[in-house]
């Protein structure tokens, strides 16, 4: 696997701090194994890059997982959890689970945030309070924190809203939403996120900021939404640069009606688990 890694990753962006590698760097170092159709050998690679990505960001040398936007076809096929499992027949109970953590009260906020927002992992846990315009319900993460080094800015539900004033209470002292518990001048350990993630599945369910994006791309078309508006708010990379403001008033409107579907799903579970006299988590 070194090998592999000398040969086509080190020249490619070797020389790059790890802040600085892009999914695109990884694409084109494995570019030359999928043209000699060796593309199992490059989904091997990528799996060990995303390795050290995770690595990087759980001590704090990167803020998101380059890997994360690749495209399905240049990872390794998932055998368990992902988008064979995640399915919206199972959303309303993972709203109820992840309602129910009763941990660290901003990392209860950042799970109940996840499925509304369908940002990434580093741009939701390096958040700063004076990046949110409450009075017009946006969040505009810095183009220093995307992965596609362009401004995104995030429309927020009511219910958005309502999580984020009460994290305010919390953290609003600070300028990051989400504290260290031993280091509050940083972010929470991205791995403290991650692993509650997990942990709140369902039924064989491993959630995760990859597989909850992938759902909510995957179900946004069923609300009637053009795939053009949803890649502008998912922010893929590797997409062609757009205007951050483009087409807001229609993603506005979708991400209402996103948080509202979650949360219908979310009550119906919630109805189901009553009737039955007890709780799933």
């Amino acid at each position: 696997m070194m090998r592999g890694m000398t040969e086509y990753f080190f020249p490619a962006f070797g020389g790059k701090a790890m802040t600085d590698v892009t999914a695109e760097d990884i694409m084109s170092a494995i570019e030359p194994l999928r043209q000699s159709g060796k593309l199992r050998g490059g989904r091997r690679l990528t799996d060990v890059c995303g390795q050290i990505c995770r690595y990087a960001v759980a001590t704090g040398k990167a803020a998101r997982d380059a890997t994360e936007e690749l495209p399905a076809s240049l990872r390794s096929r998932q055998t368990g959890h992902r988008a064979a499992a995640l399915d919206a027949g199972k959303l309303g109970q993972i709203m109820l689970n992840l309602e129910r953590h009763d941990g660290y009260f901003p990392v209860r906020c950042a799970l109940r945030l996840v499925p509304l927002l369908f940002v990434r992992s580093g741009e939701l846990r390096c958040a700063e309070w004076n990046e949110f315009d409450f009075s017009r319900r946006l969040w505009i993460i810095p183009a220093q924190r995307m992965a596609t080094k362009h401004e995104h800015v995030v429309p927020l539900a009511p219910q958005a809203v309502k999580i984020l004033r009460e994290l305010k209470e919390y953290s609003g002292h600070g300028p990051l939403l989400f504290p260290g518990v031993r280091s509050p001048e940083r972010p929470i350990d991205i791995s403290t996120i991650t692993v509650s993630l997990r942990r709140r599945g369902y039924d064989g369910v491993k959630l995760s900021f990859d597989g909850i994006r992938s759902l909510a791309a995957k179900l946004l078309p069923d609300l009637g939404y053009e795939q053009s508006i949803i890649d502008m708010q998912l922010a893929h990379s590797g997409r062609t640069r757009f205007d951050p403001w483009q087409h807001l008033p229609e993603r506005k409107t979708m991400m209402r009606e996103w948080a509202r579907y979650l949360f219908l799903l979310r009550d119906k579970a919630l109805r189901d688990t009553s009737s039955q006299g007890g709780t799933s988590c």
